[in-house]
């Protein structure tokens, strides 16, 4: 995937006497062009935000930014790396030292990929990662993604001694008796 430019989503106007459709459009003329090929999702408006339809979690979710990149790199995963629907679970609980934590993306059983996701306008950057490397404490996954949407970066973590190495790629997935595995 290549970076794209920076573009900024602001929310529509939280103003009562703006009308739903005037919302609505204001909405989806703002909400950003990610960085991923196009995808088609389902989507409506319900009295004051937009929604939109989540099919691993088989319901509607409230269309926030973040949201909005969690559901583009589901579609990534599936559409273009080919991991089948099954093995994503998206914004699920975890404890990370007594405290109850919640993942963007996991990927795979067991776990090889956890993708962290920020809204468009939030920028990339070293806190971003190391929340990843914390949540990976607990997660245990050999891949690490974060990504605003518009900014992608990728991370090959070593099991043995937990060092964290930049990549280009995101590696599909491969079959191997009966089990999945990294295609790198």
């Amino acid at each position: 995937m290549m970076l794209g430019a920076k573009i900024r989503c602001f929310p529509a106007p939280d103003n009562s006497k703006i009308s739903t459709a005037v919302k609505k459009h204001y909405f989806w003329a703002v909400l950003p062009q990610l960085n991923f090929p196009a995808y088609q999702f389902k989507t409506d408006f319900l009295s004051d935000h937009p929604r939109i339809w989540d099919n691993g979690r088989k319901k509607w979710l409230k269309l926030t930014p973040e949201e909005w990149v969690r559901q583009h790199w589901i579609a990534f995963l599936t559409t273009e790396k080919g991991y089948s629907a099954s093995l994503i679970g998206a914004e699920r609980s975890f404890k990370l030292n007594g405290l109850v934590k919640r993942f963007d993306i996991l990927v795979g059983h067991p776990p090889l990929i956890l993708v962290e996701c920020k809204a468009p306008g939030i920028k990339i950057n070293q806190d971003t990662l190391n929340q990843a490397i914390r949540y990976n404490m607990v997660l245990k996954v050999p891949y690490l993604v974060i990504s605003n949407g518009l900014d992608h970066y990728v991370f090959k973590v070593d099991p043995e001694n937990g060092s964290v190495e930049a990549i280009q790629e995101l590696p599909g997935i491969i079959w191997y008796n009966g089990e999945l595995k990294m295609d790198n």
